[in-house]
Parts: C-alpha cells; sequence; structure tokens
C-alpha cells in the first residue's frame, strides 16, 4: 500500500469519526479530547464544558495566577522591611546628603521645578516631569564651599 493509499484511509476515518461526534452517535476518548484541546490551544472544558464549568475553571486560573502576584508582593515588603531594619539609616543617611529641604510658598503650597528648563523658574501648579523645587543639599554646599575649608 502506497503512502497516498495510507493517508487517504487515514483521512476517511478521521472524517467519518468526526461525523459520528456530531450525531452523537459516538464521543470521543479522553486522550482524544486533549488531542483536540491541544490542537485548538485550549483546555476540554473551554471546548466542551459547559458556560458555568467554563467560567469556574477560568476563576480558578485566576486566583492561581493572583495567588502568585500576591507571593511575590509579600515577598517584596518582606524584603524592604528588613532592608529598612538593618540598612534604613544608610538610605536615611544618604538622602540626608544629597536632597535639600523641600521648597514652599509663604502660604504653604508646594513649589516645583522644570528639571528641563534653563531658568529653574519655581512654579506652584504641578505639570507632568516636574520635581519638587528644593534647597541646595549639604553635599552640594560642601562642594560649592570647599575652599573655605581648605
Amino acid at each position: 500500500m502506497s503512502h497516498q493509499q495510507m493517508l487517504k484511509i487515514y483521512f476517511v476515518c478521521k472524517k467519518i469519526l468526526l461525523l459520528l461526534y456530531e450525531k452523537q452517535k459516538s464521543y470521543p476518548t479522553f486522550a482524544n479530547l486533549d488531542k483536540i484541546a491541544e490542537y485548538f490551544n485550549a483546555t476540554p472544558t473551554q471546548l466542551f464544558g459547559t458556560s458555568k464549568e467554563i467560567e469556574l475553571e477560568k476563576s480558578v486560573l485566576e486566583s492561581n495566577e493572583y495567588s502568585d502576584k500576591v507571593s511575590e508582593i509579600l515577598k517584596a515588603v518582606k524584603y524592604i522591611e528588613h532592608f529598612l531594619h538593618t540598612d534604613g539609616q544608610y538610605l536615611e543617611d544618604l538622602l540626608y546628603l544629597t536632597r535639600g529641604n523641600q521648597l514652599y510658598t509663604e502660604d504653604g503650597e508646594e513649589l516645583y521645578i522644570d528639571p528641563t528648563s534653563q531658568k529653574r523658574t519655581l512654579h506652584t501648579q504641578y505639570e507632568p516631569d516636574f520635581i519638587e523645587a528644593r534647597d541646595k543639599s549639604p553635599l552640594e554646599l560642601l562642594i560649592e564651599n570647599k575652599d573655605l575649608l581648605d
């Protein structure tokens, strides 16, 4: 028997099986259901389940994904808390040395600066990409006045 004849028989058998499935005179095996679902990149429930079964499966998959994300977030929070407890003072010291005090108007409104502007004009209205206006940091003041220290 030639390869062409074997392929023809194979496809005829497949056609007959599909017709029997459609007429509900025969049912696919679980192994075949898995193969069909895999072909369509779906689960057997998504292909052959009721709408309630499909929604239930979907919610279970989403809750597992949600649980994984929550677990990762909790690990990150624990790591940050540990870091702040052990090395937090170094971070505070670094921020103190490199950041000046935030600037406010006489009325207590926060001031902002457009970092792309050469003028360094102070603004009371926040715009996207603006940053908080700050005094010079202790480190900047030391560098500016280094000749006084010599």
